[in-house]
């Protein structure tokens, strides 16, 4: 089942930068990987599929509804992490996906217990957010994006501020999502050796413009890794 679906969209900016054309698709389980330099326009693309900012031209569609006409329905059941974690820090982490949980229904205690534990924070559920490790929450704010147990989850640079159990205890938690839960996966990064082995499909964007989608399955094909295969690509364009 089609998750996500991008097609030639466009944000610019009075500075004529943004993103150009970007298309891409997810489907139940793929993990795709939009890869980039800082600056390229993938927090830009993430916002503008969200609807966060106002695009240009182009179409989106989320779980199958249009997010001109039917925002509300595409978004139910789509998880969200973008931008730094903006907790309420003079709450628990416990309170503060309890707060959150009652955006959507039928979230249960067990729910929340469940949420609390795959990302690990069940030992510090109950301590103020104030007290909590850059890396805690980061992991608080994915807690936040699975609560409700999404279709989609769409990710802007989420291995920001974690150190190597936190960077391990996402990768482990993202790879069941897509294998186990089906849940389709949008990832963006600078860094392509948090994400070689999660992604299923690559999408790379330099200076503001999409160069390309394809299966890693395929990348593997002709490179080595997809270090070698994202410099291929960028190479004359600015890189």
């Amino acid at each position: 089942m089609e998750l996500l679906s991008v097609k030639n969209l466009t944000k610019l900016y009075k500075n004529n930068r943004g993103i150009k054309n970007l298309n891409l698709t997810i489907n139940e389980g793929e993990v795709v990987a939009l890869l980039g330099p800082n600056g390229a326009g993938k927090t830009t693309a993430i916002k503008s599929i969200l609807g966060f900012t106002n695009k240009t031209s182009g179409e989106v569609s989320i779980n199958g509804y249009s997010c001109e006409t039917n925002i509300e329905k595409a978004m139910l059941e789509t998880g969200i992490m973008v931008g730094k974690p903006a907790p309420y820090e003079f709450l628990t982490g416990y309170k503060n996906l309890k707060i959150h949980s009652e955006l959507y229904k039928d979230i249960n205690e067990e729910k929340i217990e469940r949420v609390l534990q795959e990302v690990e924070l069940v030992p510090y559920k109950d301590e103020k957010v104030a007290n909590y490790s850059t890396g805690m929450k980061q992991r608080l704010s994915f807690a936040k994006a699975l609560v409700h147990e999404p279709k989609l989850l769409l990710i802007d640079e989420p291995f920001s501020g974690l150190d190597i159990e936190g960077r391990s205890i996402m990768k482990k938690l993202l790879k069941k999502l897509s294998y186990e839960n089906n849940v389709g996966i949008l990832i963006s990064s600078h860094l392509i050796n948090d994400i070689n082995d999660i992604a299923t499909k690559v999408c790379i964007i330099h200076d503001n413009q999409w160069l390309e989608t394809t299966y890693v399955e395929n990348i593997f094909e002709k490179y080595n890794n997809l270090e070698e295969y994202y410099l291929d690509k960028v190479k004359g364009k600015g890189v």
